[in-house]
Formats: C-alpha cells, sequence, structure tokens
C-alpha cells in the first residue's frame, strides 16, 4: 500500500504537508450538502493507524430533499506516500480499493489538489484544500446515473 514519508517537500512558509497531515487526527464536525437539496451532518474522526496513515470514519445523517432522513457512514484510509502524494482508499466492504491520488501544493497556508476517478459510466472529479483545523471537498459528478455537485466541510472540533 503506502510507503513511509522521509523526503517530502515543503509547503508554505515553514510548514510542510507532513505536519498538515499529521495534525489531522482527531475529532472533526463534517458538512455536506448535494446541489439537490440533500445535506448530510455528522462527526469524523482521524485516527494514527500507522505513522504516516489515518483511517477517517464518518458518521451522521443524510436528510434527503424530500426530507427522509437515513443514518449514514463510510470509512477511509488517507496514507501519506513517500513523493508527497496523498492516497485516499475505501475501507470496510470495498476492500480497500483506490479512490484518489492527489499531488497537493501549498499556497496561502493550505494545500490544494485535484483527483478523479470512474464510477461506472459516472465521472467523479474533486478538489481538495486542506488545512490542519479545516478540510473542504468539493466533487462534481456526471454521467448517466449521477449529476450533481457535493460540497464537504470538516472542521477540528479538537
Amino acid at each position: 500500500m503506502g510507503s513511509t514519508a522521509t523526503h517530502l517537500p515543503n509547503g508554505p512558509g515553514s510548514d510542510s504537508f507532513p505536519g498538515c497531515f499529521h495534525a489531522l487526527a482527531g475529532n472533526w464536525l463534517l458538512g455536506k450538502t448535494i446541489s439537490d437539496g440533500s445535506r448530510f451532518e455528522g462527526q469524523a474522526i482521524f485516527d494514527r493507524c500507522e505513522p504516516h496513515r489515518l483511517t477517517l470514519r464518518e458518521a451522521g445523517q443524510l436528510m434527503l430533499a424530500d426530507g427522509s432522513r437515513l443514518a449514514a457512514s463510510q470509512n477511509w484510509t488517507w496514507t501519506l506516500c513517500a513523493d508527497g502524494r496523498l492516497e485516499i482508499r475505501f475501507a470496510d466492504e470495498k476492500g480497500g480499493g483506490l479512490y484518489h491520488q492527489i499531488v497537493l501544493q501549498g499556497r496561502a497556508g493550505s494545500w490544494h489538489g485535484a483527483a478523479s476517478h470512474s464510477c461506472g459510466s459516472d465521472r467523479y472529479k474533486a478538489s481538495y484544500a486542506i488545512k490542519p483545523d479545516i478540510i473542504r471537498i468539493r466533487h462534481e459528478i456526471d454521467g448517466p446515473n449521477k449529476a450533481c455537485m457535493i460540497y464537504a466541510t470538516y472542521r477540528k472540533t479538537r
């Protein structure tokens, strides 16, 4: 899977992405808005499972545009690779399949990158903005089965 981080590039100022990555461990509030009028509210926890790997557990309520409410959860692994990439994989029932590999660039005190993947005939394009206390992810989904935008914001609580 991922390899350990050794000589990783520095980012804005004297900070580096490895420093930001390690600061992600902890509890977060998570909100997602979906362009169809649905939204998700819940919590996220980044747990360190290896020196350069975090597990991310998301759990909360999905409120559909029609007013229905569903319990929803998702688990991921985030790995800081030796070459500086951030690798995100599905966990649990999805068998650890690769979700995104992101090359991050530092600017204005945060780290930015983009990634994409296909899910059947639908195409998911994502942009990431990562700081130690806030993460914003924008997904643009386009295809015959799904077409929407999803905006996710994680805010660190401790």
